[in-house]
């Protein structure tokens, strides 16, 4: 009996972790995709809402970019990006990372890595200045 007891509170546990895991995972992966969309749109304000820090800097340059290119430009150009996640590591209790693939009309257009932090409860985009070069260097290399 005590074993069948120690089996069944070790499978439970398991199933528990599993679990919670598997939800951790869709947190994560919900706001990698949240981020990804709201850059593709040009909703930076929507794409803030993913984002840490860093990644708020980096945002508030690519506006300022965008608006510098388009200044009579109010409309978001909304092009047609489909983004599938391909996978999701859970690296600690606070970071993971997300590999990506976007393709505009069945073309890859970026296949890539983004970085997550666990601020709070929320998961959200880490992206440096640093690491956006790194990622360029790499695609450029291959």
């Amino acid at each position: 009996m005590k074993r069948h007891l120690i089996l069944f509170f070790t499978l439970c546990l398991m199933t528990s972790i599993t679990s919670c895991s598997i939800i951790e995972k869709k947190k994560i992966e919900k706001s990698a995709l949240g981020y990804l969309d709201a850059i593709n749109k040009d909703d930076f304000a929507e794409a803030y809402k993913y984002s840490d820090n860093d990644t708020k800097k980096l945002i508030d340059i690519l506006e300022e970019v965008y608006k510098s290119s388009n200044p009579d430009t109010v409309e978001r150009t909304i092009n047609n990006v489909n983004i599938s996640i391909l996978n999701v590591e859970v690296t600690s209790d606070s970071t993971a990372n997300v590999e990506y693939r976007a393709h505009q009309d069945n073309v890859l257009i970026d296949d890539n890595v983004l970085t997550m932090k666990k601020v709070g409860n929320q998961w959200l985009v880490h992206q440096t200045k640093e690491s956006c070069t790194s990622a360029l260097l790499h695609d450029g290399a291959e």
